[in-house]
């Protein structure tokens, strides 16, 4: 049988040895499996079955619940730390809660893998301050592109550059913009459409003109509103927490 590439999502102790784990595997979508008799045991194997480690495992059973019978890890990665360690958590959290079992997304699985090389890789020692501002961007952009590219896969791809009826995008208009509904024009709707223009050039791989504090938070608020109507009354406990430490956010 050949292996399968997974993420560990969320885990939980399982009676007095086992573990209960949320796994996003490559080939086979969201999966529950159970780890036996891990906890505890020689070796501490239980500290390799952890969050954001690409993982080569096989699995065993066809129920809803299968049984993890090997593992490796395939790239050893350091914990994220501060707000890093937030943004792992919110991503996780974020899969958990929207990811249907048992399909596999496999563009959305390597663009999360990506994103996870970028969040865990240091920063470069030289001019620290400009990097750490750089690096905020850029980690911002991709994850307004990996939310987008979450909403394609559960069937809510945006067309942002035009709205209702086929019109473009006007740059200095406003627009109300839903899941159901799309992008439809509006007087004094609440986004700009600098702000579509902006997240569509994400969507397309692109991050021009990206640097302006306004425009990534409204970009960022955009992408809750649309990500809280697929939530519904239950919001992420990740944004309670990242809103805690960074007003604004």
């Amino acid at each position: 049988m050949a292996p399968l590439s997974a993420f560990v999502l969320h885990r939980r102790a399982y009676g007095e040895k086992d573990l209960l784990l949320e796994l996003w595997v490559r080939e086979l979508g969201r999966v529950p499996a159970m780890a036996h008799r891990v906890r505890g045991s020689r070796g501490n194997r239980q500290a390799e079955l952890v969050p954001y480690q690409l993982l080569e495992l096989q699995l065993r059973g066809r129920g809803e619940v299968r049984s993890l019978q090997h593992w490796e890890i395939q790239r050893l990665s350091p914990a994220p730390v501060g707000n890093d360690a937030l943004v792992g958590l919110y991503l996780n959290e974020l899969l958990v809660r929207l990811l249907p079992r048992q399909e596999p997304e496999v563009e959305l699985f390597e663009h999360y893998r990506l994103l996870l090389e970028f969040l865990l890789s240091p920063p470069s020692p030289a001019n620290l301050d400009a990097v750490a501002e750089d690096r905020g961007q850029q980690l911002e952009a991709r994850l307004r592109a990996f939310e987008l590219t979450l909403l394609g896969a559960l069937g809510y791809g945006l067309d942002l550059l035009h709205a209702q009826g086929g019109m473009a995008v006007d740059s200095d208009g406003r627009y109300v913009v839903d899941l159901q509904g799309g992008v439809r024009a509006l007087t004094d709707g609440p986004w700009s459409g600098r702000v579509l223009q902006s997240l569509a050039a994400l969507q397309q791989g692109t991050s021009a003109n990206q640097s302006a504090l306004e425009l990534r938070r409204q970009q960022r608020q955009l992408l809750r509103s649309l990500l809280s109507e697929l939530l519904g009354d239950r919001p992420l406990a990740a944004w309670g927490m990242i809103r805690q430490r960074t007003p604004g956010g």
